[in-house]
């Protein structure tokens, strides 16, 4: 589990396989393999596995 946490940049969650609840701004979401959620830039989110999964993440950081 990743609790409550943010990231600088955008962040794309790909799920590659099994499943995972991502909760972001307080809203809960179901995502399985083949889905790609989109977090903005500052959001609190969290991600739990409901079962074992890979995911892959991605995030777009900009130079200052």
């Amino acid at each position: 589990m990743f609790e409550n946490h943010t990231v600088e940049g955008e962040a794309m969650i790909h799920m590659l396989a099994g499943a995972v609840h991502v909760t972001m701004g307080g809203v809960g979401q179901d995502v399985a393999a083949g889905q790609v959620v989109l977090l903005a830039p500052g959001v609190e989110h969290a991600v739990e596995a409901k079962e074992d999964a890979r995911l892959l993440v991605h995030i777009v950081l900009e130079r200052a």
